[in-house]
């Protein structure tokens, strides 16, 4: 009995028809009736009833898949097991973020304090992450709300309010802060890890207008050089702002304070599967974001204890 032929048989029961599952496959459908008809023949029993053009499995064929999805799963295990013990050998440090570009900064700093981890990015989406760290391909997700399911520990690491970003020659720039609605008529650009055209779309709704966007990106430095450029305004968390402005120093750009309670504060947070003892290089990271978020909310109340209240110029 072949591998291969378990891959297709279970591809031919999930889609019930020849075609698709030969399509998924990537070989012909005479081909794959072979492939099922001999395995069937290896085992002297039939596995699938066949009415015109679609297949279902028969009461045998049920039983033998489960057995099969249960091999499986325990090769996928075994898999994972391999892949951890490699990494723990070789002091990787698996880790995925939500947010573009939030990682690239921190690691930066961190990774010439500490030579001796590896790092392992992984890219996907917020759903796809959260099922690699439950499957302990990850150590730490990084991502921008709490994580529900019960079997991950979720720690949020800072909190922080949005500003509006503009050129210095922008008319609203004569504001030291201001209310959303004032921004009605500018055009907007959106950096999608941190807010995107829906939320903000709906945000500026509920505040009685609809706002114009020229732009949707997925870095928050390309997002910097388009409001440098004039493209328009955007609202950012003010710790981005702030990590920007140390990268670019001579920016251009004025970062407006939003008043309080027009946009709910933009949050991160760090998951884990907890119960593991040491988190060894996991265990550094985690203390090194606490250390930065923290740093990172004192220059944030710096910034804030600068700002006079809502009034212009």
């Amino acid at each position: 009995m072949e591998f291969s032929q378990l891959s297709y048989f279970r591809a031919a029961a999930r889609h019930g028809n020849l075609t698709r599952a030969a399509e998924e496959l990537h070989v012909s459908q005479p081909g794959l009736s072979r492939y099922l008809s001999r395995l069937e023949e290896e085992l002297g029993v039939p596995l699938f009833e066949r009415r015109k053009g679609r297949i279902a499995l028969n009461t045998y064929g049920q039983v033998f898949l489960a057995n099969v999805d249960l091999a499986f799963g325990q090769l996928e295990r075994g898999a994972e097991t391999v892949r951890q013990m490699y990494s723990r050998d070789l002091n990787i440090l698996s880790v995925a973020c939500s947010i573009e570009d939030f990682l690239i900064d921190r690691l930066k700093d961190f990774s010439p304090v500490h030579p001796e981890i590896g790092i392992r990015q992984y890219a996907g989406t917020v759903p796809e992450m959260q099922e690699q760290l439950l499957r302990r391909n990850l150590d730490l997700m990084i991502c921008a709300h709490p994580v529900s399911d019960p079997a991950i520990r979720y720690e949020q690491l800072s909190q922080c309010p949005y500003v509006l970003l503009c050129r210095r020659d922008d008319p609203l720039a004569a504001w030291r802060s201001l209310r959303l609605r004032q921004a009605a008529g500018e055009t907007f650009v959106c950096e999608n890890s941190r807010m995107d055209r829906r939320r903000l779309t709906a945000l500026c709704q509920t505040l009685g207008f609809t706002p114009k966007v020229s732009h949707e990106v997925e870095n928050g430095y390309i997002l910097f050089n388009l409001l440098r450029n004039g493209m328009g305004v955007a609202i950012v968390p003010l710790a981005h702002y702030l990590q920007l402005e140390a990268h670019y120093p001579d920016h251009g750009l004025r970062a407006l304070p939003l008043e309080d309670g027009e946009i709910p504060p933009a949050e991160i947070g760090v998951a884990y599967l907890p119960g593991q003892g040491d988190l060894g290089s996991a265990g550094l990271f985690l203390d090194y974001l606490r250390e930065s978020s923290r740093q990172e909310a004192e220059a944030m109340a710096r910034f804030l204890r600068r700002q006079p209240p809502l009034s212009p110029l």
